[in-house]
Order: structure tokens, then C-alpha cells, then sequence
């Protein structure tokens, strides 16, 4: 008796799964024709396929600027990355002075408010700044110079001003 039984739950089953592909195909179909009478109204269909078409093209403009910024992302960190390398590389070597005077005005200008009134020079890896700059900035450049890769010692000569 048990086989019995058995066929009869499984032609149930078979008969469950066929309704339930029926529904989802009727739903399908009365959602493609509510689409369908959406976008052919003749009233309205027009404006309502340009607003579409108008929005498609304004996600694929912005979809290709973030694609855009993100590869440069990735390539600004990908530079960073062996800037970084070629760094530990030549790290025990000594920096030109006129490229250690450039490094240490270049951080200058994003630390100091006057950059201008602080005066580099650099001998053999010896700094000696110079200048007339509030106490604040004095401070602000010794440690940005000193921070400079390169650098081997720092001689501060800036005059403060009040």
C-alpha cells in the first residue's frame, strides 16, 4: 500500500508545480501588459518612453564617469605604491640638494601660512632655514624639514615676529 500512496503524493506534487508555473506565467503576462499599456498609451505612452530613454542615458553617463574616477583611483594608488618602493629601495642614498630644498618648500607650502618668507638651503643634507615667520610657523617648518626624506639634520635661524 505504502507505493500507492507514494504515487499519489507525487502526482499531487507534479500538479502543485504545474499551477504554480501557470500563476507565475499569468503574473508575467499581466505584467508585461500593464507595461505594455503604460509605455503605448497614446495619450501619454511618448512622454513617458522619452523620460526612459532620457534616464537610461543619464545612468550610463554617470556610470561611466564613476568607472572613470575609479580607474584613476586605482592608478593614482597604484604610482603611489611604487613611489613608495622606489623609496625603501634608494633610502640609504644621498638626495641632490637642490632636490631636498625643493621637497622641503613643497611641504612648506601646505604647512606654513607664509611659505615664502621661510629661505632654504641645503648643504650635503644639512638644512639651515632662515627667515622672518610668527612662532607657530617656525615650529611648523623646523618639523616639516625635519620630516624630509633626506635630511640630516635641521638648523633653525628663523627669526620670530610678534
Amino acid at each position: 500500500m505504502q507505493p500507492e500512496s507514494e504515487c499519489r503524493q507525487s502526482e499531487w506534487m507534479d500538479k502543485a508545480k504545474k499551477a504554480a508555473w501557470l500563476g507565475a506565467g499569468l503574473c508575467a503576462a499581466a505584467g508585461l501588459g500593464a507595461g505594455l499599456m503604460y509605455f503605448l498609451d497614446p495619450h501619454r505612452g511618448k512622454a513617458r518612453r522619452n523620460m526612459m530613454r532620457d534616464k537610461c542615458f543619464s545612468l550610463a553617463r554617470h556610470g561611466l564617469k564613476e568607472a572613470d574616477h575609479r580607474l584613476a583611483d586605482f592608478e593614482h594608488r597604484a604610482k603611489g605604491m611604487v613611489a613608495e618602493a622606489k623609496a625603501i629601495l634608494h633610502r640609504g642614498e644621498d638626495t641632490p640638494d637642490p632636490k631636498l630644498e625643493a621637497r622641503i618648500r613643497s611641504r612648506l607650502g601646505r604647512c606654513v601660512d607664509h611659505p615664502h618668507a621661510v629661505h632654504v638651503t641645503s648643504m650635503e643634507g644639512r638644512i639651515i632655514l632662515t627667515g622672518e615667520v610668527s612662532p607657530l610657523d617656525a615650529r611648523r617648518a623646523e618639523t616639516a624639514a625635519r620630516l624630509t626624506p633626506g635630511v640630516k639634520s635641521v638648523e633653525n635661524l628663523l627669526e620670530l615676529t610678534t
